[in-house]
């Protein structure tokens, strides 16, 4: 079994976009995001699944982010509760 690489992502807000759903809106620290990886939640309770890694820009101010959404449409309730703002999350390939 080979090691997988981490992927790091720190959370810097929470948006909801309507008919889109909740995402997490941070800054990528380390590796690759793409479609499919799983994020465990801050408690180990559950598996996120990521459904699209969005680029968001506020250009006239130079700020720049990316934003995480996921399958399984999780509120921002939730988002905030198990990602807050300052934290790490982690993921990795779908486990197979």
């Amino acid at each position: 079994m080979s090691a997988r690489a981490r992927s790091l992502f720190e959370v810097a807000d929470h948006v909801e976009i309507a008919g889109r759903g909740a995402f997490v809106v941070g800054h990528i620290r380390d590796g690759l995001f793409r479609v499919g990886m799983q994020v465990r939640t801050s408690e180990n309770a559950s598996t996120l699944t990521i459904a699209a890694v969005e680029y968001l820009d506020r250009a006239t101010e130079q700020k720049f982010w990316n934003a995480l959404a996921f399958h399984e449409r999780p509120t921002l309730g939730f988002l905030k509760q198990v990602f807050p703002v300052g934290s790490v999350l982690e993921a990795q390939d779908r486990a197979s």
